[in-house]
């Protein structure tokens, strides 16, 4: 009976800590919609720790991840919502077109130029285990 005891205490100790590796090598994602329309996001995962692993990879190169991006069709200003897997201790938003530059943004929300054409953006959300950034684009028409 003891020896059972122990057994179960062993097993109940080894899933507990394989299910908090999973949970924790989890990188979250970021959904971004206009209007109940999804937009497509692109996950770019640069510096993301595990409990017993780190990952590092290059900067992303933009232009070359926004060629693999369909951009969506929005109206001028109008509203994009950004809702996280997990909730970010801090997220940055940044609009290319020659250069990089920040673009201000709500706690869940950013109001896109007015001007038409097309904009690539970008998120870098910061959590405890790293960073990780988003990259979407759209059509202001």
């Amino acid at each position: 009976m003891k020896k059972k005891l122990i057994l179960a205490a062993i097993i109940i100790v080894i899933v507990s800590v394989v299910g908090f590796i999973v949970y924790d090598a989890r990188i979250p994602d970021l959904k971004v919609e206009y209007k109940k329309t999804q937009i497509e996001v692109i996950k770019c995962p640069f510096g993301w720790d595990t409990l017993f692993r780190g990952a590092r990879w290059e900067y992303p190169v933009l232009p070359e991840i926004a060629k693999k991006i369909s951009a969506v069709t929005v109206e001028p200003n109008a509203v994009l919502e950004l809702s996280f897997s997990k909730k970010p201790k801090s997220f940055n938003v940044s609009l290319w077109n020659e250069s990089r530059e920040d673009y201000p943004n709500e706690e869940n929300s950013i109001k896109v130029p007015s001007e038409k054409g097309p904009y690539i953006f970008d998120v870098i959300g910061h959590w405890d285990n790293g960073e990780v950034m988003y990259v979407f684009k759209i059509n202001v028409g």
